[in-house]
């Protein structure tokens, strides 16, 4: 009896996330086709055209370039992840026009995602009733829609945030390898996406010491694997431009003499 019951709650939560996820993608469509950029443009076009042809991330903008004492300063003030995202849809050759759709597509899938990630991170406050009309609100906000239309990384970036969110209750609650792993991953992927992430996580770290119930060598093995993520990004920037460079200065002089040759 108990499991039969079980087994019922659990196939009628799965056809509810299953609706969450198709209602929330079947009303992005319209304002992607409606609404929804046609081309890649401005510093966008720029970079993943400068990762594609010559295997680097940088921006040649007249006004974005600066010169300090005959050194070329690094002129793409933004983490690298959405440029990457966008340059791995061009793998697939499509034409300009299907690859704009794809990769709107393929950001109206997250953004259907984050609305059943949503619903679940409703779940550790609220009832189930409250958590479904919470989770359409979200999921019918009209800019979290339109964003999916537009080539930014705001989507992206809400998919990310839902998901640390929700690793986070979850680790909190329980501080398993599985929850660090991914706790952590989000957090890597939210530095590389937006730099001032790292204050954030800088004061989650600080939370979860003083007010959680985590074990220091899981904290410890958190913010290691955080590192981690972000390590070759982080390497690279701190060899060519010392530790101020961090996350924000993404190319060097030698790549803007290539970009310029060419």
């Amino acid at each position: 009896m108990y499991l039969n019951n079980y087994q019922h709650l659990k196939n009628k939560k799965t056809y509810l996330l299953i609706f969450l996820f198709l209602f929330s993608f079947f009303i992005r469509i319209p304002s992607i086709f409606i609404f929804g950029d046609t081309s890649l443009d401005n510093e966008w076009k720029i970079l993943v055209n400068n990762l594609t042809n010559y295997g680097k991330l940088y921006s040649v903008l007249p006004y974005f370039l600066f010169k300090f004492d005959n050194f070329f300063v690094p002129n793409v003030f933004m983490p690298p992840l959405y440029a990457f995202y966008l340059y791995c849809f061009k793998f697939f050759n499509f034409s300009t026009e299907l690859y704009i759709q794809v990769v709107l597509i393929s950001q109206a899938i997250l953004s259907s995602f984050s609305v059943v990630i949503f619903y679940n991170l409703n779940k550790f406050f609220f009832s189930n009733k409250i958590s479904i009309l919470g989770t359409l609100i979200f999921s019918l906000f009209p800019l979290h829609i339109y964003a999916c239309g537009q080539i930014s990384s705001v989507t992206l970036q809400s998919f990310l945030i839902v998901v640390f969110f929700y690793f986070f209750f979850k680790t909190v609650k329980k501080d398993n390898f599985f929850n660090i792993c991914f706790l952590s991953l989000t957090s890597g992927l939210l530095m590389l996406l937006r730099g001032e992430f790292i204050a954030f996580f800088l004061l989650t770290i600080l939370y979860i010491t003083l007010f959680s119930k985590i074990k220091l060598k899981n904290i410890i093995m958190m913010v290691l694997l955080t590192i981690f993520v972000i390590s070759p990004y982080l390497v690279r920037n701190i060899i060519f431009f010392g530790w101020l460079a961090v996350l924000f200065l993404p190319c060097d002089k030698r790549e803007l003499s290539i970009c310029s040759r060419g």
